[in-house]
């Protein structure tokens, strides 16, 4: 049987050297796995995502094609657990159900970059006005979505119209009034919307909606993209050197934009103090980013440790991303050089 591909998905991450993001497995929906079948199509996985393929009859059209409009669901489940931490979540982490989707993106250059959009949820609760009353208030049994107001809410009256007087966000709680003949009994349904909950270790979802351009293959296949950033911050470098500068002289970072710029440590920072400590015969001089930098996994090369016009170590490592600490109480990224020139005494942490 002869296949061809439908769409690929992958997820692009600028921290790694080639952007390919190996941190997650995607599998498809439950739903969509049924789909996926039924329209005798296979998915298959790459390094940094999927690929989607469909079986052709010998027309070379597919055999059993999607309707235009259908939509196919798709799980991101992490397989990195320190992808947070050199990640820029903005947009993506403060979701409570985050989902990539391809809806009002367009192409370039063949390439579709998915956006980011909150599913929505709503909970039904069934609740009973008793005989004789006309005013009463109710708990919810749920949360609502933050800023839900009385507006939001949908009651409906079983035997008799119900109507919404007030809801009180803090309380979780609403009041309701009935209208019409007094009855023995009415009992009526609120629906309001919620946070939906995130499928079970799940990063995230992919909703792909098939357009009529996507219901069979085309000779070039279309290509979705997640496109994740890296965290950004000041990269500080401590240097601690027992070095002798002569007439003149100064240390310096020498880098391509944005360029480095000696500072004066904070007086209270923890690390300064140990390392002068551990190193009593050393200086600690301190080099700060004169803007953020996104974090990298491999080492740029065009950092250099320099005194005056010449170059003392090359390439400088990047900072960690495990290595934080503070700068005026912004998060930073750090890394320690340490330079020990033989012949004066000097002890390392």
């Amino acid at each position: 049987m002869k296949f061809r591909t439908l769409f690929t998905l992958r997820v692009r991450h600028e921290y790694y050297p080639d952007a390919i993001c190996p941190d997650f497995r995607i599998e498809a929906a439950s739903s969509t796995q049924s789909a996926l079948q039924n329209h005798r199509c296979i998915l298959k996985p790459l390094p940094d995502g999927i690929r989607v393929a469909t079986a052709m009859d010998e027309r070379d059209q597919p055999q059993i094609s999607f309707a235009a409009g259908t939509s196919l669901v798709f799980q991101l489940h992490l397989l990195n657990p320190d992808l947070p931490l050199f990640t820029d979540l903005t947009g993506v982490g403060v979701e409570n159900a985050p989902c990539f989707t391809n809806q009002g993106r367009a192409a370039t250059n063949g390439v579709v970059s998915l956006g980011v959009k909150q599913r929505k949820a709503k909970v039904t609760e069934r609740f009973v006005l008793r005989e004789g009353t006309k005013v009463t208030s109710f708990q919810l049994a749920g949360r609502p979505v933050d800023g839900c107001e009385g507006s939001d809410f949908v009651l409906d009256g079983v035997n008799g119209p119900v109507s919404l007087k007030t809801y009180d966000s803090l309380q979780r709680t609403i009041t309701v009034e009935r209208s019409g003949p007094q009855s023995p009994e009415r009992s009526f349904t609120a629906t309001y919307p919620v946070n939906p909950l995130r499928p079970r270790n799940t990063f995230a979802e992919v909703e792909l909606v098939l357009d009529d351009a996507l219901v069979a293959p085309a000779a070039i296949p279309a290509e979705f993209r997640i496109e994740l950033k890296a965290r950004s911050a000041v990269w500080r470098y401590y240097l601690c050197t027992n070095r002798t500068l002569g007439p003149g002289k100064a240390f310096s970072i020498g880098s391509s934009e944005p360029a480095f710029g000696p500072v004066q440590p904070e007086l209270n920072d923890p690390l300064v103090k140990t390392l002068e400590a551990q190193n009593p015969e050393s200086k600690v001089w301190c080099f700060d980013s004169v803007q953020a930098r996104p974090c990298r996994q491999v080492a740029l090369k065009d950092i250099q440790l320099k005194v005056g016009a010449d170059t003392l170590l090359a390439p400088l490592p990047n900072p960690s991303f495990r290595s934080l600490c503070q700068i005026n109480k912004e998060v930073a990224f750090f890394e320690v050089i340490k330079d020990a020139v033989a012949g004066v005494a000097s002890r390392k942490p």
